[in-house]
């Protein structure tokens, strides 16, 4: 026999010798006092420790959670920016001729442009967001609306800003500063929204301080409510009427006002009017004919007679605001 297989028996024999066999206890047996004791404590010990663990994993879980979704949020955010970033570059463009872009801005897809801007790192969007220039702005502003508007034409867009100061008062004696919120933002913007719903007067001063030493001061008297459609020709009795021709087709001149009446220092009713022009050539506006066999009108307003009579058209600006003038389309004048 090799000295390989003897060892191989040897060990054998040692294992065989080490078989554990099963601990056969009578059934009276009965463990001491101080050891069932123990066991438990043990036990309850060990269970403490596996609960903690339990806990420990659960924070895990919920702390890799919260990890995922704030950075899914910050790319949102990133992303959101990213998009956005083409059109406030096109907006915030010096070089550009402010009316035209204005108009093309403020008056496509019904004036509701979903944008986002950095106000000292507050991230804030608005609908019904109009871009306008700070020489057309009276102070008008139809409640529910957020203006954006550019200081002297856009000129000092490239001029870092040092300091930034706006101050909101109160007018006519009413809490009308806490319906306005009015931000002036890094890149040369002055932001101001207004409430919905609300009929109310304030008072804002701006000052902007750039870089090269120059300033930039304005103030308005804010005004806001629901607007509505101004024609400029009245007639003796208060209506307003204009003239037209067969197959030809016209716009009446008018403009888009917010206004409220007010009582003066002498007890008098004072109509206050400022003009919201931003509001023209956008479907804001709704526009209808009271005969289209006669004139119809489209959604610019934009009126063309199809044969001799009279009619009315209507500009209605919402919730009723409604305002009328009265058309007579006459014949072709003869050559």
């Amino acid at each position: 026999m090799s000295n390989k297989d003897k060892n191989t028996l040897d060990l054998n024999a040692e294992l065989e010798e080490r078989r554990i066999v099963p601990l056969m206890l009578p059934d009276d047996f009965d463990t001491p006092r101080d050891l069932d004791e123990r066991i438990i404590r043990e036990m309850a010990q060990l269970s403490r420790e596996l609960d903690e663990k339990n806990r420990q994993r659960e924070e895990r879980k919920a702390h890799v959670k919260r990890f995922l979704i704030r950075v899914a949020a910050t790319a949102a955010v990133l992303a959101t920016i990213v998009f956005i970033t083409p059109l406030r570059n096109y907006a915030v463009s010096a070089s550009d001729d402010v009316k035209s872009w204005i108009k093309d801005i403020s008056s496509e897809s019904n004036n509701k442009i979903h944008d986002s801007q950095s106000v000292k790192n507050n991230d804030n969007s608005f609908e019904n967001y109009y871009i306008i220039n700070d020489k057309d702005f009276k102070g008008g502003i139809a409640h529910g609306d957020t203006l954006c508007i550019i200081p002297n034409g856009g000129e000092k867009d490239s001029v870092p800003i040092v300091n930034k100061h706006r101050l909101i008062t109160n007018t006519w004696g009413e809490p009308g500063r806490d319906y306005f919120k009015v931000w002036i933002t890094d890149s040369n913007r002055i932001w101001i929204s207004v409430d919905k719903r609300v009929q109310k007067h304030a008072h804002v001063e701006v000052t902007i301080s750039y870089e090269d030493g120059s300033e930039y001061f304005n103030e308005w008297d804010l005004i806001t409510s629901l607007p509505y459609v101004r024609f400029s020709s009245h007639t003796s009795s208060g209506v307003s009427y204009e003239k037209g021709y067969v197959g030809q087709s016209f716009i009446p001149k008018y403009y888009v006002v917010v206004l409220d009446m007010k009582t003066d220092e002498n007890g008098d009713q004072k109509e206050v009017v400022k003009t919201v022009n931003y509001l023209k050539g956008s479907n804001r506006i709704k526009w209808s004919s009271t005969d289209d066999s006669i004139a119809s009108v489209d959604n610019n307003g934009a009126i063309t007679g199809h044969k001799a009579g009279y009619i009315m058209i209507n500009a209605d600006t919402g919730l009723g605001n409604v305002t009328p003038i009265n058309i007579q389309i006459a014949e072709k004048k003869k050559e």
